[in-house]
């Protein structure tokens, strides 16, 4: 498996800006916000934009 800790942030963040998503980090030990299973798992969040 591979861990989004063993990427360069920056390449992921620019990956998932082609397609409209936002990658978001939080410190660790924290709660994931969105994650159903906790952590290592990752949390989506859902966030409606009125300007699209």
């Amino acid at each position: 498996m591979l861990r989004l800790a063993d990427l360069a942030f920056g390449d992921i963040g620019a990956l998932l800006a082609r397609f409209g998503l936002e990658l978001a980090a939080v410190p660790d030990g924290a709660p994931i916000p969105g994650s159903y299973w906790g952590a290592p798992e990752s949390g989506i969040v859902y966030r409606f934009d009125e300007r699209v």
